[in-house]
């Protein structure tokens, strides 16, 4: 009823066991919030209503015939259910159908709705039936073609054991009579459907402890019956670590894209466009019209005030044009595909006349097609020095080889390996190319690539791959596989005075709970060459990120002052990766701060252009600034934090179709329809305020084609300079054009990138140190590409 405030109800007594309790509820009314308010970014009742909002949306998956697995929701075929035989090759797959609902709050429009769909992949074969049909020779041969015998040689028990492991271990199961999903971490050879456990069960009279077989479980409470009971069982990762859990292959199905017709897979998996957008309005129609109950999303939203719109939000978008690149000729890019330039040959390739190869002899076919595929290309590629090598598990003995064969005239060392092989594991070859890395990055500071000759022949196209192999091996060794065009009239308020791009991003490694910082800068006008440094981040250091910032931000200007005849950067451009939203503010007060401090104590530049050298700098009549001029060092400064893989999702109305849908609708009677839709191209931009959150001024980029699927832009937001302190929007334009340019500067991509080269290179850079090395790198290597 309608209560006053210190108004209180009073609750009849209860009585619990021999005595009674008196409850008092005492009702508060606080005030009523308004629409201002609850859509204030700076309120703290807004990110709680959000929570609540969030969760309300969330429920209505549980409707409309969906179920949960995991911890998401999806509508599930009934074949799945069925454990039917089929022919090996490329086995038809089947996908589970969700629907996602989440909630982003803008400062400037409130909260969003991000309604989106997708697709998971299983396997519509169990994991026995599967391991079987990869390892039969006739088609229609049953399960226990999976199962090792007896009197099997022992070359058949390893293929078999070898096809298990494949198969399943590291994969993620599905046992569709619960619908629960595990990790799969281990093949049990000594276990089988009729081993023994125990396990409590739960009756009147309490928990009682059984001792039953696992195929006898499985009928008992699901009313399953076991065919093979020679199988192994699976181990799976426990969901309490106090527990165990094992699985019988035979219920279990593999979830995600795997085996030989991974293509077929992957086409199931992407939703295009055009159904993915319908996937979206059907979730919120299902919303509106689901009916009136208690736990109804509608309702429960209109308690609030709020209502789910039925139409998605519309934005304005620009499409920026083409980008000029210079092979050995020029040529106008304008869908970001690069591979059909490549023919022209390379800007300038690489000359290698002294490299090492260790590996098996029956490897070094590969080497040739290396020679041949580079020539064209415009990179010399001499015949290497090969040492025959066949023990990759054997890493001392490779460390041996290394130390042997390796010489300071040695340009590049290219390690061969059969790959994954019945005596040799993932974990072998990992052990393998650290110690390669650690030798070449912190002993003999030099170019090293890893070549795994199963991945190669795995690939749908193995000479694209090995041209992509050639590729990194010319920006390893300083060869400059193309030039964009980064300046330009578009572009020009960055290049009319010296400009430095940084990239910045951070590696977090979860398995030792270290971090890396990457740092790459750009020293020229062209960005064609970059220093490159990385260092191991303390864990408990609050201020290490600053100085490291700092300590870098040093190096980079000594080394563009010496590639720029004593030019100082005027304009400082920096893309900061990986930032999640609740970093910002951290962000923007450590890291654009350190940027800033660094900034005004750079005086006198000359002692820091020349910290090893007595020559002074040369005097100029240019009105451009230099290291050794008097006058105070204020460049301009813009800091851009970057955000990969976010919520929201654009779609482009497809003009062709929609032309072509007209004319075949012509003589209908003119009703609604829904715009065919598809994805954006390479090089459009949203810059509306209504879809940029955070409360920084922010710009949506999508820079590359999406393969399949739904291309997915990157959010940038300006942390400096502050809009509210400076007038600098009238750069935006140059600052979009200048990002997606530089999204076509990777060289390890023959295509345009998802983020501009300088902080792919940071990440890759980070990545690599994190994870092999775990060290600082040598210095010899900071103006080479070599993690590439």
């Amino acid at each position: 009823r309608e209560m006053k405030r210190g108004d209180a109800i009073e609750l009849k007594p209860v009585k619990v066991g021999d005595r009674e309790q008196e409850y008092l509820l005492r009702v508060t009314f606080d005030q009523m919030l308004s629409a201002v308010q609850v859509n204030d970014f700076q309120e703290p009742i807004c990110f709680k209503i959000v929570g609540v909002a969030r969760q309300w949306l969330k429920k209505n998956l549980t409707l409309n015939g969906r179920c949960k697995v995991g911890e998401r929701y999806f509508r599930i075929s009934q074949n799945l259910a069925k454990t039917e035989a089929v022919t090996k090759g490329n086995q038809p797959k089947e996908a589970m159908e969700s629907q996602t609902a989440t909630l982003m709050h803008t400062p400037w429009s409130g909260m969003v709705a991000i309604l989106d769909g997708y697709n998971k992949v299983i396997d519509p074969v169990n994991v026995l039936q599967s391991v079987a049909n990869d390892l039969m020779v006739e088609p229609g041969q049953k399960g226990d073609a999976a199962i090792p015998k007896p009197n099997d040689e022992e070359d058949t028990k390893k293929a078999i054991r070898l096809a298990w492991e494949r198969k399943v271990v590291g994969k993620t199961v599905i046992t569709m009579f619960n619908k629960a999903v595990y990790k799969i971490d281990a093949v049990l050879w000594d276990q089988t459907p009729e081993s023994t456990f125990i396990f409590q069960e739960r009756t009147q009279q309490g928990k009682q402890t059984k001792q039953t077989t696992y195929a006898q479980h499985v009928k008992d409470f699901y009313e399953i019956e076991i065919t093979e009971v020679g199988q192994p069982m699976l181990k799976a990762v426990p969901k309490n670590k106090k527990e165990s859990c094992q699985l019988i292959p035979e219920i279990c199905y593999v979830m995600g894209i795997q085996g030989d017709g991974k293509t077929a897979t992957q086409q199931l998996a992407k939703i295009n466009p055009a159904d993915r957008f319908l996937a979206a309005k059907s979730a919120a129609e299902s919303i509106n019209s689901c009916p009136s109950r208690k736990e109804n999303p509608k309702t429960k939203l209109h308690e609030w005030y709020f209502q789910l719109g039925s139409e998605p939000i519309s934005a304005d978008a620009r499409k920026l044009g083409s980008v000029k690149v210079q092979f050995k000729d020029s040529v106008e890019i304008k869908d970001g595909d690069l591979s059909k330039s490549i023919r022209l040959g390379l800007l300038s390739g690489a000359v290698i006349t002294q490299w090492l190869v260790i590996g098996p002899s029956s490897l070094t076919t590969w080497t040739e097609t290396m020679e041949k595929l580079a020539k064209p290309m415009g990179i010399t590629l001499s015949p290497p020095k090969i040492v025959d090598f066949v023990n990759i598990k054997q890493t001392s003995e490779l460390q041996k080889v290394l130390e042997e064969h390796v010489t300071d005239d040695t340009q590049l060392v290219l390690l061969m390996t059969h790959g994954v092989t019945e005596t040799v594991t993932e974990w072998d070859l990992t052990q393998a190319y650290t110690l390669l890395k650690r030798f070449c990055c912190l002993t003999k500071p030099m170019a090293s690539q890893f070549l795994r000759s199963d991945v190669l022949k795995k690939a749908r196209a193995p000479v694209k791959n090995m041209i992509r192999l050639v590729l990194q091996i010319n920006g390893k060794l300083g060869g400059e596989s193309w030039r964009v065009e980064v300046e330009c009239e578009k572009t020009k308020p960055f290049f009319h005075r010296p400009t430095m791009c940084i990239g910045i991003d951070v590696f977090y490694n979860k398995e030792d709970n270290s971090k890396c910082l990457g740092f790459v800068a750009s020293l020229g006008r062209e960005n064609l060459e970059y220093i490159s440094l990385a260092t191991m981040i303390p864990a408990d250091s609050a201020g290490a990120m600053s100085e490291k910032i700092q300590d870098f931000l040093r190096e980079a200007f000594v080394a563009f002052a010496r590639k720029n005849n004593e030019l100082a950067p005027e304009h400082i451009v920096v893309y900061r990766g990986s930032a999640r939203p609740e970093d910002l503010e951290l962000i923007e007060q450590s890291e654009v701060g350190a940027f800033l401090a660094f900034i005004k104590n750079v005086k006198p530049m000359t002692a820091l252009a020349y910290s090893d050298s007595n020559k002074p700098p040369t005097s100029s009549s240019s009105s451009t600034a230099r290291v050794s001029d008097a006058k105070p060092y204020n460049p301009e400064l813009h800091f851009l934090a970057v955000r990969e893989n976010v919520e929201l999702r654009f779609y482009s109305p497809d003009e062709k179709a929609k032309a072509s849908s007209e004319a075949a609708s012509s003589t209908d009677d003119g009703g609604a329809t829904n715009p065919i839709m598809c994805n954006l191209k390479p090089g459009m931009v949203i810059d509306d305020p209504l879809l940029t959150p955070w409360g920084y001024p922010s710009f949506y980029l999508n820079s590359t084609q999406a393969s399949a699927g739904v291309s997915i832009p990157s959010l940038y937001s300006l942390l400096h300079p502050n809009p509210a302190k400076d007038d600098t929007l009238s750069t935006a334009a140059p600052l979009q054009e200048l990002t997606y340019r530089l999204c076509y500067g990777y060289f390890n991509a023959v295509m345009s990138i998802g983020v501009p080269a300088p902080l792919q290179y940071a990440r890759k850079l980070a990545e690599f140190v994190g994870t092999s090395i775990k060290q600082d790198p040598h210095p010899r290597l900071q103006n080479t590409l070599y993690y590439l």
